[in-house]
């Protein structure tokens, strides 16, 4: 049976966005203002949810072909059962860290400290994540269907004035912090940070600039582009092959992170390298995770009977 080529651009991008992730939830990090998330109302989460349903969709949708439907869900309950012991490591970590140093990281990490078996016992049946672990259970949940891709020059057009207008909207939200209190400013600025603010719900607005981003990309990228193939991009690449082990650590590493940063107030240089050291320690599970992918798949070969007596 032959296998489709991977798509290099899914590991890219996913990739791409666990780094943006565990850099954009590093408070007080310098850095997170030059990730994805201040270009319009989308951010870096929203390109790591579409891109892991995309996958998904490619995955299921060969595995119903190949081994019926069956087979099918029973490789998506493994993988549920994978992301849940995922969720619950981070989980663990993360009260451990927040319990350990008293640091209020973001809402609801008062009460981890204040009531923390009553809400570890809500985030063991997903109705409490506090942070970065409420991604997990939406992952577990990203199996759909899809179609084929053809870009429209009107389409692409319209997507070009989104981003546009995204951008224009943005700069302008954030520079009343720089040009002085204007009230039109502030209130942009407000309307910005309510939008970008509320993860519960996905506003249009987000939505449209997500995806009228993901429209351009599919258009303008290839499949199998060469630029991908190049060997600055391959730390990326392994970590959005192994997205659910480098999204795990980068959350955990990211907590770890800002409490250091809260503790003591680093200099710029300080914090590039953490944001440098973060992205190397994910990269480095990554390449290890490969090494015993390829170990066991070695392993499991039937190997050749020699014949020589």
């Amino acid at each position: 049976m032959i296998r489709p080529v991977r798509d290099t651009r899914i590991d890219f991008f996913r990739g791409l966005a666990l780094w943006m992730i565990f850099t954009d939830h590093i408070s007080g990090n310098f850095l997170r203002h030059f990730t994805y998330r201040v270009f319009g109302f989308s951010d870096a989460a929203d390109i790591f949810v579409f891109v892991s349903g995309i996958s998904s969709c490619l995955l299921y949708y060969r595995l119903i072909v190949e081994e019926g439907f069956k087979g099918a869900q029973l490789r998506a309950f493994r993988r549920v059962a994978q992301i849940y012991f995922g969720y619950l490591c981070v989980v663990a970590a993360t009260f451990l860290l927040t319990l350990a140093t008293r640091y209020v990281y973001d809402d609801g990490y008062e009460w981890v400290l204040a009531n923390p078996g009553a809400a570890f016992a809500e985030a063991v049946i997903l109705d409490f994540a506090p942070g970065l672990n409420s991604v997990l259970p939406l992952y577990m949940v990203l199996i759909d269907g899809g179609a084929h891709f053809r870009s429209s020059d009107v389409v692409r057009g319209l997507c070009w004035v989104i981003v546009a207008a995204n951008l224009a909207f943005g700069l302008a939200a954030h520079s009343g912090k720089i040009i002085g209190e204007v009230p039109l400013l502030a209130q942009m600025n407000e309307f910005w940070n309510a939008v970008k603010g509320d993860n519960t719900a996905e506003h249009w607005l987000r939505l449209s600039h997500f995806l009228a981003v993901a429209y351009l990309v599919a258009s303008y990228v290839p499949a199998q582009t060469a630029i991908l193939k190049m060997k600055w991009c391959q730390p990326i690449l392994l970590c959005g092959r192994f997205s659910l082990q480098s999204y795990c650590f980068g959350a955990v590493l990211s907590l770890a992170s800002s409490i250091y940063l809260e503790m003591g107030s680093p200099g710029l240089t300080v914090q590039v390298l953490i944001n440098l050291l973060g992205w190397s320690l994910m990269t480095a599970l990554a390449v290890l995770l490969a090494w015993m992918r390829r170990s066991r798949n070695a392993l499991s070969r039937p190997r050749a009977i020699s014949l020589r007596q």
